[in-house]
């Protein structure tokens, strides 16, 4: 364990004697405020007050809250990641992550709330956009295509959530890397690392994150399409301003 006038490399000082702990404790105390105050509010107007939502957009909006209170609760409770930039690397200082879990584990349990959150969106994407265009006489996609639309787009981000779990293992130099002081010090805290190796060279991370990106690639351009196709029709639309209020909250 370093001494407290020992100094770090790349900054780590500011880490070790500041920002670390202000971030741990903001985020121990962050989604317990919120679900106690902001929350509650959003699920109750989307339950109680959607006399002008279709029931599944309705749905679509709950879900997608739902994912986005799990994945508060995950980043910030269970796990409480912290970026160990400019070293390949996360530090997990959550409850999870000082059980002895396997770290591979542990990574897909850390990218499952974060992919979660995806389904709905697109769900709410192409419903929202569908709606419009039923509203102006466009021809709209068939059921089948939608469902099958989803079908691809999600099992492209659950192929993510398996590769995190598959490439989120160290460097196969870990071991030595771990006894660099400012590894040294964050070991000493308790919490898991997650090295994938020193500055530059994420050894088998990059094959998730290239993965990553090519999935991005793919999944972008309808949902793009998606939304700047409904938002230049809401400007030529007459269609009743409940519903395009909707719409805009939406796709903004």
């Amino acid at each position: 364990v370093m001494t407290s006038n020992s100094s770090f490399r790349y900054g780590f000082d500011w880490e070790r004697e500041y920002f670390l702990d202000i971030l741990m404790t903001y985020q121990f105390y962050m989604p317990i405020v919120t679900i106690f105050t902001f929350h509650p509010v959003v699920q109750y107007l989307l339950i109680f007050h959607n006399k002008n939502m279709s029931r599944d957009i309705r749905i679509g909006y709950i879900f997608t809250h739902l994912t986005i209170v799990l994945n508060e609760w995950s980043f910030s409770f269970l796990f409480r990641i912290y970026a160990i930039n400019p070293i390949a690397g996360l530090y997990c200082e959550g409850p999870l992550c000082r059980a002895g879990l396997n770290k591979q584990l542990l990574m897909l349990l850390l990218a499952t709330p974060v992919i979660l959150m995806a389904p709905p969106f697109i769900f709410l994407n192409v419903r929202m956009h569908q709606m419009l265009l039923s509203l102006d006489g466009h021809t709209k996609l068939s059921m089948r295509f939608q469902i099958l639309l989803g079908i691809a787009l999600n099992s492209m981000l659950v192929a993510n959530v398996v590769g995190f779990g598959y490439f989120g293992k160290d460097h196969n130099r870990s071991e030595q890397l771990m006894k660099e002081p400012e590894l040294t010090w964050l070991k000493s805290r308790g919490g898991s690392i997650f090295l994938y190796g020193p500055p530059g060279d994420p050894q088998y991370f990059k094959w998730e994150l290239g993965f990553l990106a090519i999935s991005i690639l793919i999944i972008s351009p309808p949902l793009i399409f998606f939304t700047a196709d409904a938002m230049k029709n809401i400007r030529m639309s007459s269609a009743n301003n409940t519903l395009l209020q909707q719409i805009i909250i939406f796709t903004v």
